[in-house]
């Protein structure tokens, strides 16, 4: 198991790796709290350049956050809108072209 899952903490713009074909999942923060806007719009965009890096990974990214598509340059390949608690939220699925 350990050869297929490899954890890492570090600032996500500091963030690197050879592998193919990898997997990210994640619930970043929304920007629901008033001032974190900004700092969620830089996030959504730094996400957005890993992805553009490595073009044969597939991201899976749920958030409230309206404009994720826009911070992210890229629409996702499936949206789907469900509920975190009373919250509507999207769960956007960038999959590797290779893989789809």
């Amino acid at each position: 198991m350990e050869s297929f899952t490899n954890f890492q903490k570090l600032p996500l713009e500091e963030f690197s790796s050879r592998k193919k074909y990898a997997y990210i999942i994640t619930n970043p923060p929304y920007g629901e709290r008033l001032g974190e806007e900004k700092e969620v719009r830089k996030l959504y965009e730094i996400l957005g350049n890993l992805y553009k890096n490595h073009s044969d990974w597939s991201f899976f990214v749920l958030t409230s956050y309206y404009e994720f598509e826009k911070c992210f340059r890229r629409k996702a390949d499936k949206n789907r809108k469900l509920y975190n608690g009373r919250l509507l939220c999207y769960y956007y699925q960038y999959i590797n072209n290779e893989k789809k």
